[in-house]
């Protein structure tokens, strides 16, 4: 399969189909949103299919949309999608650049013989409050940032979704040295891969790749064809050496109206 084909598919299957834990997935003929069933977690706009003639009253449209709800707006451009400058229009109209991604992909039935031999390093399955709990002051020791929210979001999904989400980790007692996890993007044939952050002092031990093949196998096993992660410049060359390869680039643009209501 050439890289155009696999993202074809991609397009279709995971911008255009996927379902997302806790949104509403709104399907129109140029559009596919997805809308938060928590205000503050906002909305994304996955897909689009616009010319320079509709681009501009659509933008407009969806803006006003969440304006209204009170919600944030992301909408997800990338490179090779049309017309091709979407950002410059979604900039014109009060949405700002809020980050790029790498698109990277593999295909598990072309993946390395070591995805499926890899030694499971004292790896847990993550199930319980306390662990998420664990793996979120882990993740703030290395970034320096609150992930209080980002582990609300796990324990809910870990409860109200399993079948969508499943986390490991690497523990020295009840402590958490690596963590990564990985939601089923169903009804695709994709899962998309979170994570990968372990302690300074702990790498160099095996562990990313470790907890990369733990989640590969186990997808594996449900049925998953392909892996996908939104990378960043950091991540991309890691990744590369593990057999993922480039399909394009992606680009965040943010409107926030959370702010605007009381």
């Amino acid at each position: 399969m050439n890289n155009l084909d696999l993202l074809d598919i991609y397009d279709h299957e995971v911008r255009q189909r996927a379902q997302w834990t806790r949104m509403t997935q709104e399907v129109f003929p140029n559009i596919v949103r997805h809308t938060s069933h928590e205000r503050i977690r906002g909305a994304v706009i996955s897909w689009f299919d616009l010319d320079g003639s509709d681009a501009d009253i659509e933008i407009a449209a969806q803006a006003a949309h969440y304006k209204n709800l009170g919600m944030d707006l992301v909408w997800k451009v990338f490179g090779h999608d049309l017309p091709e400058d979407m950002g410059s229009r979604l900039e014109a109209q009060g949405f700002v650049l809020d980050g790029s991604d790498a698109l990277m992909v593999i295909d598990l039935d072309e993946a390395p013989d070591y995805y499926w031999s890899q030694p499971s390093v004292n790896i847990r399955r993550i199930s319980t409050p306390d662990e998420v709990d664990a793996v979120m002051a882990m993740e703030k020791n290395v970034w320096n940032r609150d992930f209080s929210r980002l582990g609300t979001g796990l324990k809910m999904d870990l409860r109200d979704a399993p079948h969508h989400l499943s986390m490991y980790a690497v523990f020295e007692g009840e402590r958490s040295l690596s963590a990564a996890w990985m939601y089923y993007l169903d009804p695709a044939p994709f899962a998309m891969l979170l994570g990968g952050t372990t302690l300074p002092e702990h790498r160099g031990k095996g562990y990313y790749t470790a907890l990369l093949a733990a989640r590969a196998r186990e997808a594996r096993d449900r049925g998953i064809r392909f892996l996908t992660v939104d990378a960043s410049e950091m991540s991309r060359p890691i990744l590369e050496k593990h057999g993922f390869i480039h399909l394009d680039d992606s680009k965040e643009y943010e409107r926030l109206y959370t702010e605007d209501v009381k």
